[in-house]
């Protein structure tokens, strides 16, 4: 279906014909053929990840291949002006900018899509935090469960109890 309630997607829009994916613009004409196992929506930067033989890579809104089928799974860059990809290699989660090239290496056991101000959640020895496009902690992993940032605050969970914390890792509400 063509179901897509995502507010970073772009056209085209994602859809299934027969078993393969594909995607219309918005006359519903077929702009990429259905030549895909998966497509993700296209975010922020045009480009949407593509599932083939078991592999991930991305393509753009032409649907020209910009980054070969090469990972287990891989998200696109979300945010216009964020130009780095969530891939998994392996096991573990990375980050590759545009081209496919490996801009932060695989060292996470999970890793959220970087954020319009550059951040994203990470999750190592089971807890998260966050880190920089560098691939540099803000936040050492110590949460168990986290939310978006809403602005500078984000909700985030200890032992069974929520509170809030800003970008820098300072405690605004104490979890309760």
């Amino acid at each position: 279906g063509a179901g897509n309630s995502d507010p970073f997607a772009t056209w085209p829009l994602p859809v299934m014909v027969g078993s393969k994916c594909g995607a219309i613009d918005q006359t519903g004409k077929l702009v990429i053929n259905p030549a895909y196992d998966g497509l993700s929506p296209f975010m922020g930067e045009g480009l949407a990840a593509f599932r083939q033989n078991g592999n991930f890579g991305f393509i753009d809104a032409a649907g020209a291949i910009v980054v070969n089928p090469q990972f287990k799974r891989a998200l696109p860059p979300v945010f216009k002006g964020q130009d780095l990809g969530v891939a998994q290699i392996g096991e573990l989660w990375g980050y590759v900018d545009k081209t496919g090239k490996i801009a932060i290496n695989p060292q996470f056991e999970a890793a959220h899509s970087f954020d319009e101000r550059g951040t994203a959640w990470v999750r190592s020895g089971g807890l998260l935090g966050l880190i920089d496009r560098q691939g540099k902690y803000l936040i050492n992993p110590q949460f168990k469960s986290v939310g978006d940032f809403i602005g500078d605050l984000a909700a985030v969970e200890q032992a069974g109890k929520w509170g809030l914390v800003d970008r820098s890792g300072k405690i605004v509400v104490t979890p309760q």
